[in-house]
């Protein structure tokens, strides 16, 4: 049987759930969206929900990953207490079905409704996108944060994920490197006019190269001597509203 059950402030303020009662010959319930609309531009994905139950693995999470397995959550502990069950990653080809996030209830549990965000960020209670047209915030904007492997020569093109806007440059191992573009070689998933990154960079030996796609502060090579140091772009596109050049916004070095 399913039934509403009173606001609990202990997910979020005037948070309803849907408690879930099994009779003794039923199997389990499958909760899932028939339908999710899938931008070409993400790979990743997190999504979730609240649950509280007493049995062990009453409830469990489950979504296809980028090579096209089925991937399962640890599941509910059974604790009786609030717990979020949910999965994140790599989900397979939009044209194969996509992520297919499904959940999976095999005993009495109460439970919120789900989340679902694209990228690496945990979704939580509360999030609501913001319109085309603007909106208001009054908590903490969270952006996504990625770690990217370093670029290689000749060609010296760096190329990003679409998961966020923050990305910590990964390991030199000792060597120096160049970043001559961002997503700009051929087939690159190119960034919308408009975007702003900021680069981190936990190690020295990093060179972004002036250039057509790479338009920097003084028309000239931006190369920190220091450690930590970080770099904030916009992308200003093309004429078709997505493009590979970029415009130093600021700099920390």
């Amino acid at each position: 049987s399913l039934s509403f059950a009173p606001s609990s402030a202990e997910i979020f303020p005037d948070h309803r759930t849907l408690a879930i009662v099994f009779s003794a010959s039923a199997g389990h319930v499958k909760f899932f969206s028939p339908s999710l609309d899938l931008p070409a531009l993400h790979s990743t994905c997190s999504f979730g929900i609240f649950a509280r139950t007493s049995v062990p693995r009453g409830i469990v999470a489950t979504m296809k990953s980028a090579g096209g397995s089925t991937v399962s959550s640890a599941g509910h502990s059974g604790s009786g207490a609030w717990e979020f069950v949910g999965a994140s990653g790599p989900f397979q080809a939009k044209e194969d079905g996509g992520p297919r996030p499904i959940f999976y209830v095999y005993g009495d549990v109460e439970i919120s409704a789900p989340f679902f965000s694209f990228g690496s960020v945990p979704p939580a209670p509360g999030f609501e996108p913001l319109s085309s047209t603007g909106g208001i915030m009054t908590g903490t904007l969270t952006m996504g944060m990625t770690t990217v492997s370093p670029p290689e020569g000749p060609g010296w093109f760096w190329e990003l994920p679409h998961e966020g806007n923050l990305f910590e440059m990964g390991p030199l191992d000792g060597t120096s490197v160049t970043v001559a573009r961002i997503n700009g070689n051929s087939g690159s998933r190119k960034f919308p006019n408009g975007t702003v990154i900021t680069i981190l960079l936990p190690e020295v030996g990093v060179t972004f190269r002036e250039g057509g796609y790479l338009l920097l502060k003084g028309n000239a090579d931006f190369r920190p001597t220091l450690p930590h140091s970080s770099i904030t772009l916009v992308n200003v596109g093309s004429a078709s509203g997505y493009g590979a050049s970029w415009k130093e916004v600021s700099r920390n070095d």
